[in-house]
């Protein structure tokens, strides 16, 4: 196994993903490698179904044309989710600088008021 040969992995959408499971989501974690926004807009009717997501969040870019924190909190923001908590992931060892962050996000509807 050549681990520098790229990897063709499949792609379906997490609404396939679902229904072809539970066909309910309740808490959704995604951890997708800098993807976690067309993770996110390609989830469709899932994330009516979601209470809580809990997604790894970069503060500085790793990937190519991949999102950002604020990037990702906005979109969930905008579709009924607030951020409850962050906790730090990844630091770069040589600069101690924190990376990634794992951000909890809570349906807004269900925290009080």
């Amino acid at each position: 196994m050549d681990l520098q040969a790229p990897e063709v992995v499949p792609l379906r959408t997490l609404s396939e993903f679902v229904g072809e499971t539970t066909g309910r989501a309740t808490y959704l974690k995604i951890d997708v490698q800098g993807y976690e926004l067309e993770v996110l807009r390609g989830a469709g009717t899932v994330l009516d179904d979601c209470v809580a997501i809990e997604c790894e969040l970069s503060l500085t870019p790793l990937y190519e044309g991949q999102s950002l924190i604020e990037d990702v909190t906005k979109y969930l923001r905008d579709v009924g989710f607030t951020p409850v908590t962050f906790v730090r992931g990844y630091t770069d060892p040589a600069s101690h600088q924190v990376v990634q962050v794992d951000g909890m996000f809570v349906r807004q509807a269900l925290l009080p008021a």
